[in-house]
């Protein structure tokens, strides 16, 4: 993980979960290391986010069938 982020090619980290969906990670530290996020740059984390979004507010149909009805 530090290896990819030094050399350029991790450029986003986020946590997914029912509430959040997507949750961008800006920063994250692991012993002496730290690893900085510019979210204004992000792609793809914001893309999950709009899509899962669409999809539970029925914006755009449900084609894998991950809403349920209660």
């Amino acid at each position: 993980l530090i290896a990819a982020y030094k050399s350029k090619a991790l450029t986003e980290m986020f946590g997914t979960g029912t509430a959040a969906t997507v949750s961008p990670i800006k920063e994250l530290k692991y012993k002496e290391e730290f690893l900085r996020f510019d979210l204004s740059d992000w792609k793809i984390a914001p893309a999950i986010k709009k899509t899962l979004d669409d999809i539970r507010t029925g914006k755009v149909q449900d084609k894998y069938g991950w809403m349920v009805p209660v």
